[in-house]
């Protein structure tokens, strides 16, 4: 069983201290798939989550947060 969880931020990109949507999920998949139910797009991917977690995906990162927290 895992013991950790995710939380994803949607920032505003014109005022990055305000937080459009946030998910917390067991899985990165799960929060993107939320994401699509309660949205209806495919702006959040599983890969993007991915990518914006190991800081791949630059410009994405400001507008989007993804931390892992380990459950105790």
């Amino acid at each position: 069983m895992k013991n950790y969880s995710w939380i994803v931020e949607v920032k505003n990109p014109t005022d990055i201290d305000r937080v459009l949507w946030r998910e917390c999920g067991e899985t990165l998949e799960k929060v993107a798939n939320k994401w699509k139910s309660e949205t209806g797009n495919n702006y959040i991917t599983y890969s993007k989550l991915h990518n914006i977690y190991h800081k791949r995906n630059v410009k994405d990162f400001t507008i989007i947060s993804v931390l892992k927290i380990k459950d105790k």
